[in-house]
């Protein structure tokens, strides 16, 4: 069964040595953490734990799980990379009350609630009541569904475990472990390669190399102390190895990038990192309210503590609209007119489609010199490129009905600027682009403020 095979406790067993006794009782005090159990490494003794997801809540990993945005989706490929940190998706769902459905019975399944085969038949109830059409069988699809955000919610604990500085200390050394949740019945020969492979916990390139490393893999890493490693005879960390690169095409932006070799597309990044790093601030780590309800918003830090100046140029006054259009969609690799749009991904991982109906009305009218904004375009253009903050929220149209904003926002210390997109029955479509308003910088900067509402998806590191 599921839940057996992804089992990572094993019996707390005290050491005969009092030496491992007693890094075994430091260990426990480290981060709350009450439980030091054997990683199942018999040459370095005791290490992190290992609770069972499923069965036994794991703080780190459920924190993880918890603080996701539920978004829709229309493929796998709409967000990459870390853009899961903080994105909830189920590939193809559409619907965010399905996806929230979801969410509920994973989240229910993995604090305690009976694992995969209650998350099976719930599933499967979900499914029924809101006629959704699933690509693969029901058995199938649960499992990956369960199986993908155990593993990763799994080794985002994890990374915040391993990475924390006393246990870096304590720890200081990382070991891949080939099949450590379980052996494949076939092995992927490139992560075979790793199995064993001994490197500082601070080594960078397990920003790329962390596992998982692709649908189904079970690999993992193990901590070791400077005492573990002179037992299995290292004197110091293996070199860290040179990755050979395979060229792929994004299947959505059609965009030919480079991934390690034995890697699969957006697996090639650390589960848990940048949520890890703060890379939206603790306080903030919250899920997207429902639709109607407003949180009270939390105090924001001055975006001016990230900010950096604009690099692009303004533009020259008094040009064809159809120019200045052009000026913005030539750094996404899009141009002005019919089927001259195209697809980018965020600084996030997400897929964003830009096209001159940023630009537009909705009768197809250009509005691109309204209020001197034509000058700007190079600078909102990199905007979205490099903005600030992501925020994504809810807002009423006209009608009445509720739609999902995703809102990019950049300050440079005299003019905000920010893009809009909403999500509609065919994904993602732009709204609109505009530089702030206000005659002065105050005014401006408190413009841009009154825009940072949501649920925050990223904010720029500082430096």
């Amino acid at each position: 069964m599921i839940a057996d095979l992804l089992a990572f406790a094993g019996q707390v067993r005290v050491p005969q040595h009092v030496s491992l006794f007693g890094d075994a009782l430091a260990l426990a005090e480290l981060m709350g953490r009450a439980e030091v159990i054997d990683e199942a490494d018999a040459e370095d003794g005791v290490a992190l734990a290992e609770p069972t997801l499923g069965t036994v809540p794991f703080d780190e990993a459920l924190a993880f799980f918890r603080q996701k945005v539920s978004l829709p989706s229309q493929s796998a490929a709409d967000y990459l990379r870390s853009a899961h940190d903080r994105a909830f998706v189920v590939a193809g769902a559409d619907d965010l009350a399905l996806v929230e459905d979801i969410r509920a019975a994973l989240d229910r399944a993995m604090d305690g609630g009976g694992g995969f085969d209650a998350f099976k038949a719930s599933f499967a109830s979900i499914v029924q009541r809101a006629g959704w059409s699933h690509s693969g069988e029901l058995g199938w699809r649960a499992r990956t569904i369960y199986e993908t955000n155990l593993k990763t919610a799994r080794a985002a604990g994890r990374w915040a475990q391993m990475r924390d500085p006393e246990m870096l200390k304590r720890r200081p050394y990382w070991r891949y472990v080939h099949g450590d949740i379980r052996t494949p019945q076939v092995g992927r020969p490139a992560h075979e390669a790793l199995d064993g492979l001994l490197l500082r916990g601070d080594d960078p390139i397990w920003d790329t190399i962390y596992p998982p490393n692709g649908w189904g893999c079970t690999c993992g890493v193990r901590t070791v102390s400077e005492k573990g490693l002179k037992r299995i005879g290292k004197e110091g960390p293996d070199p860290a190895p040179k990755l050979n690169s395979k060229k792929v095409r994004d299947p959505l932006t059609d965009a030919v990038i480079e991934m390690p070799e034995g890697i699969d597309l957006g697996w090639d990044y650390a589960p848990g990192a940048s949520w890890y790093k703060g890379v939206v601030p603790k306080e903030l780590q919250k899920p997207l309210e429902l639709a109607g309800y407003q949180r009270p918003r939390a105090a924001l830090d001055d975006l001016s503590d990230i900010s950096k100046p604009l690099d692009a140029p303004l533009l020259e006054p008094g040009l064809d609209e159809a120019v200045y259009a052009d000026a913005f969609l030539r750094r996404f690799g899009a141009q002005v007119g019919p089927n001259g749009g195209a697809t980018f991904r965020d600084t996030t991982g997400a897929a964003i489609p830009v096209s001159e109906d940023l630009f537009k009305t909705s009768t197809g009218a250009w509005k691109i010199k309204k209020r001197g904004r034509e000058v700007q375009m190079a600078r909102l253009a990199e905007t979205l490129v490099d903005p600030d903050e992501i925020w994504m929220f809810w807002a009423q149209t006209q009608g009445g009905s509720w739609r999902l904003y995703r809102n990019y926002l950049r300050w440079d210390g005299e003019m905000g600027s920010m893009l809009l997109f909403t999500r509609g029955k065919d994904g993602w479509s732009a709204t609109t682009a505009l530089p702030t308003d206000g005659r002065s910088a105050t005014a401006r900067q408190a413009y841009i403020d009154r825009q940072r509402h949501g649920a925050l998806l990223y904010r720029r590191p500082s430096e």
